[in-house]
């Protein structure tokens, strides 16, 4: 593996690790906001989820 990949693939894992941290405190933010709580947890992973994907598929294009 060269050393752009290595480079591209630790990238990644710092974004990755940047997007849970988020995570969790998207939800426990919006929390308190959310008429349904359910669906507020749900709306709020699926957002990082899908900012997950998109790093992702921006780093292997």
């Amino acid at each position: 593996m060269d050393d752009t990949k290595k480079a591209a693939n630790f990238t990644l894992l710092i974004l990755n690790g940047h997007i849970e941290r988020n995570e969790r405190r998207m939800i426990q933010y919006m929390q308190p906001y959310m008429q349904d709580q359910t669906a507020g947890l749900a709306m709020a992973s699926d957002a990082m989820k899908d900012a997950a994907n998109a790093v992702t598929e921006f780093s292997l294009a």
